[in-house]
């Protein structure tokens, strides 16, 4: 599955609807699933309610929504 701006993150972190919308794809059988773009520093956030990664949090905030893919048995 292609990459895709998304803006489901309005606190700029991953989240649950995130997690089920990438388990959803990975259920229906992607094989591999590259995410939306990510914000690495906030200096670089050209959309609305995209997620970020450049805070240990947010980072962290990532791990159900791999898992939740994982769990389908699909890579991300």
């Amino acid at each position: 599955m292609a990459p895709m701006t998304r803006g489901f993150a309005p606190d700029h972190h991953a989240n649950a609807a995130m997690a089920a919308y990438y388990a959803k794809r990975a259920e229906a059988g992607v094989g591999l699933i590259f995410t939306e773009g990510v914000v690495i520093h906030h200096s670089g956030d050209g959309y609305r309610n995209v997620p970020h990664i450049e805070t240990d949090s947010q980072a962290a905030a990532w791990k159900p929504v791999v898992d939740a893919v994982h769990a389908a048995d699909t890579r991300i």
